[in-house]
């Protein structure tokens, strides 16, 4: 194994794999982190110890770009060697195999997550929100004004009331 290893490394901001390059390596990260880009939007953020480009060498091409996040140190693989492995050993195969489940799992549930948030938001952003009442401490009662902006006072009718004498107590404890 160690014949078909070579240690590799990327510069930061370097593009590692594009859909237009042939998947020719499977990376596993010594060190440093890779950022994957589907539809202009970073999926995901790889660091060491994690596999990259798998999905890719056994698919036949990228479906996203790989570009290092910082100084990336890692072990480069042959796609035949990558090949090899998953064929001839149970427990490497069972490996990739749970950690592609793994990402693709994350990855769907990432895409939920965000539909609901967007929905959220336009939900929290479509609702109407009334402007606030002021309360006046002036005089010896305390009044509600119209909410600002608006236009007619909704307790004028009931002041307008009281001034005249014309409004019904339910319980007068004057009279009593």
């Amino acid at each position: 194994m160690r014949e078909n290893l070579a240690r590799v490394s990327f510069p930061k901001d370097a593009v590692i794999l594009t859909p237009e390059m042939d998947p020719a390596h499977v990376y596993v990260l010594i060190s440093g982190h890779v950022q994957q880009t589907e539809a202009g939007e970073a999926v995901a953020v790889y660091g060491p110890a994690d596999f990259l480009a798998f999905r890719a060498v056994m698919a036949g091409r990228a479906s996203g770009v790989l570009v290092a996040l910082d100084e990336v140190e890692a072990w480069q693989i042959s796609r035949a060697t990558a090949l090899a492995l998953i064929s001839g050993n149970a427990m490497f195969s069972a490996m990739v195999f749970a950690d592609l489940s793994r990402r693709l799992s994350a990855l769907a549930e990432n895409r939920k997550s965000r539909e609901f948030l967007s929905l959220m938001m336009a939900r929290i952003r479509d609702a109407h929100i009334r402007k606030p009442f002021l309360s006046t401490g002036a005089g010896s009662g305390v009044g509600l004004q119209a909410p600002v902006g608006a236009g007619a006072d909704p307790c004028a009718g009931a002041r307008r009331a009281r001034r005249r004498g014309t409004h019904r107590h339910v319980l007068d404890h004057r009279s009593a």
